[in-house]
């Protein structure tokens, strides 16, 4: 396409000056047709241009050719994920185990907190991956087993951890984001009335953070799953709708569905506005 270009380029340059040489004989008195014609490149004439439709033609048969000449082939093993799945995980084991040994070397809040953090989201990590070997119906009965066993195992390591972090280092400023991460693990583990308290203790710190409306929007989700507390749940997602958080959209959003389920319609929709 670039030879082509160029070419066109060049067609457009001489008919350019041919144009620019009669209309100066017209200013002359000479008629049009006396102008000199542009001379050819390096002396040979210029061919025109193939159009875009051959020179795609032309690509295919190339590649054509290639395929039959027995060129490069994608079979049923560079489908597979199980190769990039397997690195995956001997990835996260491999700063799993970086982690343990920092902490080995350094007890302090300060300076372990970012290490402790790290380490308990990519065990949690590591457990999501778990379940979805768990769920994968491409494995028999006694793999998902096995899955859902390891991941039961991770998910408990992972909230030991976020659980001594937020009980070992309370005053430190990466204090709500533990507690929002433990939480939401704590949530996802099925542990509600645990995951309720640590997002509570956000909302009741004193600092204004990013987290705080994310808390109360984790609150309003576990209120409206409850069916009966929808007026709660709304009351927490008005709070949550601060229009520089994270959650601010999906809160105003699922205020409509509080709404529609108090049947109030037109608040509903002026929600959605």
């Amino acid at each position: 396409m670039r030879a082509w270009g160029r070419r066109l380029g060049l067609m457009l340059g001489l008919g350019g000056a041919a144009t620019a040489a009669a209309a100066e004989n017209r200013t002359a008195g000479k008629p049009a047709s006396s102008a000199a014609a542009a001379p050819p490149l390096s002396g040979r004439a210029v061919a025109p241009p193939p159009a875009p439709a051959t020179l795609l033609q032309d690509h295919a048969g190339a590649v054509q050719k290639g395929v039959d000449a027995g060129g490069p082939r994608l079979g049923a093993q560079d489908w597979d994920p199980a190769p990039l799945q397997a690195l995956l995980d001997a990835k996260l084991q491999e700063e799993i185990k970086l982690s343990e040994d920092l902490l080995r070397l350094e007890k302090g809040c300060e300076a372990t907190v970012p290490v402790r953090f790290r380490l308990a989201d990519n065990v949690w990590e590591l457990s999501k991956r778990a379940s979805f070997r768990a769920n994968d119906d491409r494995l028999d009965a006694a793999q998902r087993a096995a899955a859902a066993a390891e991941q039961a195992q991770l998910q408990q390591r992972a909230l030991v951890i976020y659980g001594e972090m937020v009980a070992a280092c309370p005053g430190t400023e990466e204090q709500p984001k533990i507690l929002f991460s433990y939480g939401r693990a704590l949530r996802e583990a099925g542990r509600e009335a645990e995951a309720t308290r640590q997002f509570k203790r956000i909302v009741a710190g004193r600092k204004r953070n990013v987290y705080v409306a994310q808390a109360h929007f984790m609150l309003g989700e576990m209120l409206f799953a409850q069916k009966k507390s929808l007026r709660p749940a709304l009351r927490a997602y008005q709070l949550a709708a601060q229009p520089r958080s994270l959650s601010y959209g999906f809160a105003l959003y699922k205020q409509a569905w509080c709404y529609i389920n108090l049947g109030q319609w037109g608040r509903a929709r002026e929600a959605l506005r």
